[in-house]
C-alpha cells in the first residue's frame, strides 16, 4: 500500500475544512428548542437545504471510495445506482410527499400507523433500526478504514481503532446537541464540498498522460476486448454483480425502498417549510446525483487503464484504488492531499450524522414515548434522544471494531447493499399498497414485512439446490443467487401474501385500517398507469424498431421521455404542482433516458 504525504499545508487545510464543518453544526446546535426542532428541525427547511442534505446523506464514503473502487473492478454499469434512482424521486415527490406531509408525521412508521395500526408502525420502526444500525456499522467500518488507510505511513498515522473513536467524537459533536437541523446545515455545506473534490479527483485522473482526457478514455476503452470494456451499462444476465435482469427489477425495488420508505433519507424531506420546498428538494438532489456517474465511477474506470500501465505486475483490491490514485495523480505536499482527505471526512460526517438522528428519531417517538413513557414532555424527549445518540454512535462503533477486517479488501458497497435488501422488499410491498390498494387488513401488512426476509432466504436455499443440478439455470442466471434477483422473488412473496390477506377478509370497500386521504385516487390511478403504459410502449419501440446507433436512439428517446414525463406528471398533479416542478422532473426523466441509450 502506497503512503501519503502529508505537507504542513495538508495538515493545516485538513483541520481548517473539518474544523469549520464542526463550528457550524455546533453553533446551529445551539439555537435549538423544542423536540420538533430537534427531530423535525422546527419544519423550516428551504428546497437547497433538502436538497443538499438529501444529497450529502445519500453521498458517502462508500461512494467516494467505494463507487470509485466498482468503476474500478466493474465499470460504468454502476452508475445505475445513481441514474434509476430518478424514477422513485419522482414517484416520492409527486405521490408520497404529499400525503406525508398533510399528515403531518415526525417517522414514516407514524404513517403506517394511520394506515394500518399500531402493530405494523411498531414492526415497521424495529426492522428501520435494526437496518439503520446495519449500515451504521457499515459505515463506521469504512470510514474508520478510509481514515487508517490514507494515513498509514505519514505523519499523522491514525489507527483503525483510534480512527472510530475520532468519528464517534466529531459526529457526535453537533448532532448531540443540535438534531436534525444542525445535520441539515453541516450536510448541505458538506454536500458542496464533496461534489468538488469528487471533481478534482477525477480532474487529475483524467489529466495524466496515459488517459488523455475524457476522449482518451473512451478511447482506450473502445480498444480493449469486449469482456474488458468498462464504459457500458448494461452486463449479462449471469454477472455476479450487476445483471441488467436485476438492475431493472431488483434495484429499482432497492431505489423505491431509499427514496420513498426510508426514515433517515425522507426524514429531511418531510420536514421542508412548504410542499413545494420539499419537492424542488428533492429534485435537486436527483439532479445532484447525476454527477456521481461523471465523477466517481468515471475515476474508478481511468484509475483502471491507469493502473494496468503503472503497476502492470499489481492489482489492488476495488476498496484500495481510492488510495492508489490519489498516491498516483494528486501533488503530494502542497495541500491538494488534505483537500481530499478532508472530502473524505465530509463525506463520512454526511451520513454517518443523519443516520444517528434517524435511529435516535425513531427511538424517542416510536418506541420510548409510545411504550416506555408516554408522558414524556418535549424536554425529557430531547433529553431521551441525545443520550440516544451517544449509546447507538459507541454501539455500532464498537461492532465495526469486532466483526469487520479492516485489511480485507472486495467490493464493500455491493456487501452493504446486499446485507440491507433482505429487510426491504416486504416494506415496500406494504408502502404500495397503503397508497394503491384498499381493503387490506392490520395483519396482512405485518406478515408481507415479516415475509421478505424470510423469502430472501429461501429463495436462496433454494436456487442454490436448483443451480446444481441445472446447467442451462446456471448458465443463465449464474452459480449463485444474485441478491437484485433474490430481491424481486422477495418483493412478490410480500405482495402475494398483502392480495391473500385482502382475499381472506373480503374488504372490498373502505375499512376501518384505510385512512382518509392517503389512498391514490380512482382517476389518478388510472391515469398513473395509461401514461406509464404508453411511455414504456414508445421506447420499446424506438428499441426494436428503429435501426439505430445508441447514441441515435437517445437522441429520438430524449424528447420523447421529456413530453411523456410532463403529461405523466400533470395527471397527478390533481392536489398542485405548478408547472416549474413538472418540467424540472421532466428535464430529470429526458436526462436520464438520454443516458440509459447512450452507453448501451
Amino acid at each position: 500500500m502506497p503512503a501519503l504525504s502529508f505537507g504542513t499545508w495538508d495538515i493545516f487545510l485538513l483541520l481548517a475544512l473539518v474544523g469549520l464543518q464542526i463550528a457550524l453544526g455546533i453553533w446551529v446546535s445551539l439555537r435549538q428548542k423544542g423536540a420538533d426542532d430537534y427531530f423535525m428541525a422546527g419544519h423550516t427547511l428551504s428546497w437547497w437545504q433538502v436538497g443538499g442534505s438529501v444529497f450529502s446523506t445519500n453521498i458517502s464514503a462508500t461512494h467516494l471510495i467505494g463507487m470509485l473502487g466498482i468503476g474500478y473492478s466493474v465499470g460504468f454499469a454502476q452508475s445505475h445506482y445513481e441514474i434509476l434512482a430518478v424514477f422513485p424521486i419522482l414517484l416520492l415527490v409527486f405521490v408520497f410527499v404529499p400525503i406525508y406531509r398533510r399528515l403531518q408525521v415526525f417517522t414514516l412508521s407514524q404513517f403506517l400507523e394511520k394506515r394500518f395500526g399500531e402493530r405494523v408502525r411498531l414492526l415497521y420502526a424495529v426492522f428501520m433500526l435494526l437496518l439503520i444500525l446495519v449500515q451504521l456499522v457499515g459505515q463506521f467500518y469504512i470510514g474508520a478504514r478510509a481514515i487508517s488507510l490514507i494515513t498509514q505511513g505519514s505523519a499523522l498515522n491514525i489507527s483503525y481503532p483510534w480512527a472510530l473513536l475520532l468519528l464517534v467524537a466529531l459526529t457526535c459533536s453537533y448532532t448531540f446537541f443540535g438534531g436534525l437541523k444542525a445535520v441539515v446545515v453541516t450536510d448541505t455545506v458538506q454536500g458542496v464540498f464533496i461534489l468538488f473534490v469528487a471533481f478534482l479527483l477525477c480532474y487529475f485522473a483524467l489529466s495524466q498522460p496515459e488517459i488523455g482526457g475524457l476522449t482518451g478514455l473512451m478511447h482506450l476503452d473502445a480498444v480493449q476486448p469486449i469482456p474488458q470494456q468498462r464504459m457500458h451499462l448494461y452486463l449479462p444476465a449471469h454477472h455476479d454483480s450487476l445483471p441488467f435482469t436485476g438492475v431493472f427489477t431488483g434495484l429499482m425495488l432497492l431505489h423505491t425502498f431509499y427514496w420513498v420508505t426510508n426514515q433517515y433519507l425522507v426524514q429531511r424531506v418531510i420536514a421542508a417549510r412548504s410542499l413545494r420546498d420539499a419537492q424542488i428538494g428533492a429534485l435537486t438532489a436527483g439532479f445532484l446525483k447525476l454527477c456521481i456517474p461523471f465523477t466517481c465511477i468515471l475515476t474508478g474506470i481511468a484509475a483502471a487503464h491507469l493502473f494496468d500501465a503503472r503497476f502492470p505486475h499489481t492489482s489492488p483490491p476495488p476498496d484500495d484504488a481510492f488510495v492508489y490514485l490519489v498516491y498516483s495523480v494528486v501533488p503530494q505536499g502542497v495541500g491538494w492531499t488534505g483537500i481530499l482527505f478532508a472530502g473524505v471526512a465530509a463525506s463520512i460526517f454526511s451520513t454517518l450524522d443523519s443516520m444517528l438522528n434517524s435511529a435516535t428519531t425513531l427511538l424517542s417517538i416510536d418506541l420510548y414515548r409510545p411504550y416506555i413513557r408516554p408522558s414524556a414532555d418535549d424536554r425529557h424527549l430531547v433529553r431521551f434522544g441525545r443520550a440516544s445518540i451517544l449509546f447507538v454512535s459507541l454501539l455500532t462503533a464498537a461492532l465495526a471494531y469486532l466483526t469487520y477486517d479492516p485489511s480485507a479488501g472486495g467490493n464493500f458497497f455491493l456487501r452493504v447493499s446486499a446485507y440491507g435488501s433482505y429487510i426491504t422488499p416486504g416494506i415496500i410491498a406494504v408502502f404500495f399498497a397503503a397508497v394503491a390498494v384498499r381493503g387490506i387488513p392490520w395483519w396482512g401488512a405485518f406478515f408481507a414485512i415479516l415475509v421478505g426476509p424470510l423469502a430472501g432466504w429461501f429463495a436462496e436455499w433454494g436456487y442454490s439446490n436448483l443451480a446444481t443440478n441445472d446447467e442451462w439455470l446456471r448458465a443463465w442466471l449464474g452459480i449463485r443467487l444474485n441478491f437484485l434477483h433474490r430481491v424481486l422473488l422477495s418483493f412478490t412473496c410480500s405482495a402475494m401474501v398483502l392480495w391473500l390477506s385482502r382475499v381472506v377478509s373480503k374488504q372490498n370497500v373502505m375499512g376501518e385500517s384505510d385512512a382518509e386521504g392517503i389512498l391514490l385516487t380512482p382517476a389518478q390511478r388510472t391515469s398513473l398507469s395509461r401514461i406509464t403504459s404508453v411511455f414504456l410502449t414508445a421506447h420499446l419501440m424506438v428499441v426494436w424498431l428503429i435501426d439505430a446507433t445508441p447514441q441515435n436512439a437517445a437522441n429520438w428517446s430524449t424528447p420523447m421521455a421529456f413530453f411523456s414525463a410532463v403529461y405523466l406528471e400533470r395527471a397527478l398533479a390533481a392536489r398542485g404542482v405548478e408547472p416549474l416542478i413538472r418540467y424540472l422532473s421532466a428535464l430529470l426523466v429526458a436526462s436520464v433516458v438520454f443516458m440509459l441509450y447512450f452507453f448501451v
